[in-house]
């Protein structure tokens, strides 16, 4: 019998025996051209391939590797994933790691990954109608042949893309087109099994039909995907560049197809209001657009939470701006996000292994993680939580906001989801009532490090139910947001005004403009920019 899992652990860079890695990380080459090199695998040095050899060997003995890396400084995370990368296996990677901080999220995907259920010994072929053929496969998996891919372990977060071509050479006859995918695999009882998925899809006869069906979700998903692929060979400028280009000619294939029928104005793009940017998603799931404003702690103003201010775009190129079908009226907003998230923005501010550990994520998420990881939600917690009253909406959550500063004031209390973990941003007049009710820590200093505190029972809380409210409502939606989660969703907290923590959390902010070349306009400027080329 051969096959199974292996479990490695590693918290520096490996620099003796024959799997030695020479430090290659060179900050210099943050936002250059040359930034590229470093998110490759090392390719020079005695023995430049042996990671990727072995990888192969691993495949071809059925064993899948999950790698587990817990550095506190540079391990050329390019290079070692290319263990889990060929192997089918999955990367787990806890940047600047500490016990206190990252041990709960260690040990819960470490569980994780042995306790759910795997197939060993897996194949996969995915066939298609004639006249259809796969061109690209995305995810972890070794290929063998041209269709073959072979999968030492396989688990429901095992997620592959797949892209499909015309062939040119067999043109489709049919009205429908079939694809099926077929898994040979074994249960961990050792009994062989396969399982067949099988889609009909109706062929359609013009654009239009195609537009109006599209999924944006995918779509972006895919884009993203295929990006990183660029961003390996040729750089992320060129990503960015391809990113770009592939919306503009989305858009203007969707505008050519729908030219003389009657459409609408992207919501986002009709001009400052929140109600009508935020994507539909969101307004659906949480029950209704936010409120035009918001008053914090009671004793402050009413904070616009509209779009940048007229003085950064013409208002009027929004207002008379692209004219798409509903189902690819967010494909702007989402492929503007792509172009400023953590895994192709520019600059010098993420370091190459967290970009490389970001890339291969991204390579292996569900068109439902990228949702979020696009267009992160920002949830404001402080009113919500004031107004909690009973237990029983806990599966509730507030309207998010749009990814704008100007949805932000100092005294209130804010979530972010980006699908990687959750992050909470204390303002720095937060009612100290509910400062104190929350959170334990350095609460005096501005910038003190804080922690969630733990849930106590109600009865050893009585002279403060309220209070004990409050806490058990904010774990409730942490929770919740956990449950729809494959990887464990850790929980960072910062205040506002810390020098390195606070530019971390603004960078999600996609709406404003950001300081790296290709990143500095924002939303309604976008707009402008693929109205103008589509």
């Amino acid at each position: 019998h051969i096959g199974g899992k292996l479990c490695v652990f590693i918290s520096s860079l490996p620099t003796c025996g024959e799997a030695a890695l020479k430090p290659r990380e060179n900050p210099r080459a943050y936002g250059t051209d040359a930034e590229r090199l470093l998110l490759r695998p090392e390719s020079t040095g005695q023995n430049p391939h042996w990671y990727e050899t072995r990888a192969v060997e691993f495949s071809r003995l059925q064993i899948g590797v999950e790698l587990f890396c817990t550095a506190q400084q540079y391990t050329d995370v390019a290079t070692l994933s290319v263990l889990p990368r060929i192997t089918a296996g999955q990367l787990y990677y806890y940047p600047n790691f500490t016990l206190k901080r990252d041990g709960q999220k260690l040990g819960a995907e470490l569980v994780r990954a042995l306790s759910r259920p795997t197939g060993f010994e897996a194949v996969m072929r995915v066939r298609c109608t004639r006249g259809l053929r796969v061109s690209a496969f995305r995810g972890n998996y070794y290929i063998r042949g041209h269709d073959l891919l072979a999968l030492p372990n396989c688990s429901p977060e095992s997620i592959f893309a797949l892209e499909l071509s015309h062939d040119d050479q067999t043109p489709m006859t049919t009205d429908i087109a079939t694809v099926q995918a077929s898994l040979l695999y074994t249960t961990s009882s050792g009994e062989r099994r396969i399982r067949v998925h099988t889609m009909v899809i109706p062929v359609a006869h013009n654009v239009q039909d195609i537009v109006n069906t599209a999924d944006v979700d995918v779509i972006c998903n895919l884009l993203a995907k295929s990006a990183v692929d660029i961003a390996l060979k040729q750089g992320l400028d060129a990503a960015r560049t391809k990113l770009q280009q592939k919306c503009v000619d989305i858009v203007a294939a969707a505008r050519s197809a729908i030219t003389g029928a009657p459409t609408s104005v992207p919501a986002y793009a009709r001009g400052p209001s929140t109600n009508q940017r935020l994507p539909p998603h969101m307004q659906q799931q949480y029950g209704g657009p936010p409120p035009s404003s918001i008053m914090m702690g009671g004793n402050g103003p009413p904070t616009n939470l509209g779009g940048p201010p007229s003085s950064q775009a013409n208002p009027d190129s929004a207002q008379s701006a692209l004219k798409l079908p509903k189902s690819l009226e967010l494909l702007p907003l989402y492929t503007m996000g792509i172009l400023k998230s953590a895994a192709f923005r520019g600059g010098t501010d993420i370091n190459v292994d967290e970009r490389s550990f970001i890339l291969q994520r991204l390579d292996n998420m569900s068109p439902q993680l990228t949702r979020y990881f696009i267009y992160p939600r920002v949830l404001p917690l402080h009113m919500f939580l004031l107004n909690a009253s009973t237990q029983q909406d806990k599966d509730l959550l507030p309207p998010p906001l749009n990814l704008s500063c100007e949805s932000i004031v100092s005294d209130g209390l804010y979530l972010l989801d980006n699908s990687l973990q959750l992050t909470i941003l204390v303002g720095a007049n937060l009612h100290r009532d509910l400062l104190e009710t929350l959170f334990i820590g350095d609460l005096s200093s501005d910038i003190g490090e804080l922690e969630l505190k733990p849930l106590i029972s109600a009865e050893k809380n009585n002279h403060q139910q309220s209070n004990h409210l409050y806490l058990l409502k904010l774990h409730n939606i942490i929770e919740h947001l956990r449950t729809d989660r494959p990887p464990y969703l850790m929980v960072d907290i910062i205040r506002e005004g810390h020098p390195t923590k606070q530019p971390i959390f603004l960078r999600h902010f996609i709406e404003d403009p950001a300081n790296f070349p290709g990143g500095q306009f924002t939303y309604k400027e976008f707009m402008a920019h693929i109205q103008r080329h589509s």
